[in-house]
């Protein structure tokens, strides 16, 4: 019998992730990410001591954010 172990693949494709999985997916660093989920502004989830991430729910708080206007010149 096979262990069930992700590849890399289906860890890229699962619903919930893990702080270090979420970082990646963002191009961050894994401290930005508690970081935001202490300030409250990810959204997430805590189980006990973990805390987790929802794919679709961070992608649609992504979409929601608005991006400074840029100035050129300051």
């Amino acid at each position: 019998m096979m262990p069930n172990v992700a590849t890399s693949s289906e860890a890229d494709e699962r619903e919930c992730l893990k702080a270090d999985e979420l970082a990646k997916f963002l191009g961050v660093n894994k401290k930005t990410v508690y970081a935001y989920a202490q300030r409250g502004l990810i959204p997430h989830r805590r189980l006990g001591r973990r805390i987790v991430f929802s794919r679709s729910q961070v992608v649609a708080w992504l979409g929601a954010c608005k991006a400074a206007p840029f100035r050129k010149g300051i």
